[in-house]
């Protein structure tokens, strides 16, 4: 599946929950928790590297309450949301955050060492409840990677409902290839699929993962 090859680069400067009292806007919290989790990563790579335990922690306490699963997985089934039932919308979203959970905890240690620079917007924002933040990312070796976050106020609160990695939307591409797995099994089937390999792969312990937000 090409989309999660872009998982770990995605979602490395996108994980941390801001401190402040105050709400801040999109590009704020991409600045402030790429700054965190990269200072991170460069002082404990080998460590975390060695604890995948303690990765898992980390991810699970700061990865679900930035991103908007719900929208995430409405977006990702398109048509297939509208006539799935309301257990099987749970049950979905569910199973893909502990794919994005499992993904995200397997690649994160391997962007030590990783700059971002965020991209000023030419154009300003004309929809204040729908935001996008580009970014630049700086690897060692390498070309850099655009990087664009999209932002919906929800809440009280800024989320992200979609990463986009050098024009490659993951929504777009978690559609495509779910989809397809839809129209050839059933829906009902890829969430089995799904929550079999998180099983198996790392989410031995489904009360581990926490409620979905």
């Amino acid at each position: 599946m090409r989309g999660m090859l872009f998982l770990g680069l995605a979602f490395v400067i996108f994980t941390a929950k801001a401190a402040s009292t105050v709400t801040p806007d999109p590009s704020q919290i991409v600045q402030d928790t790429s700054e965190k989790i990269l200072s991170i990563l460069n002082r404990d790579s080998e460590r975390l590297r060695n604890n995948p335990q303690e990765v898992q922690r980390l991810v699970d306490e700061i990865l679900v309450p930035v991103i908007d699963l719900n929208a995430f997985s409405k977006l990702i089934l398109g048509h297939n949301w509208r006539t799935a039932s309301t257990e099987q919308r749970q049950r979905f979203t569910e199973e893909f955050k502990g794919m994005l959970m499992r993904t995200y905890t397997k690649y994160l240690v391997d962007y030590s060492g990783t700059r971002v620079n965020l991209i000023p917007s030419r154009q300003p924002q004309r929809n204040s409840k729908r935001e996008k933040v580009s970014t630049e990312v700086i690897q060692p070796g390498k070309p850099p990677l655009a990087v664009d976050y999209s932002f919906w106020f929800k809440d009280g609160k800024w989320k992200a409902y979609n990463v986009t990695v050098d024009g490659l939307s993951l929504v777009h591409l978690f559609r495509n290839d779910f989809n397809r797995e839809i129209s050839e099994t059933s829906l009902d089937a890829l969430i089995e699929r799904l929550a079999k390999t998180n099983l198996e792969k790392g989410d031995k312990n489904p009360g581990h993962r926490g409620s979905i937000k």
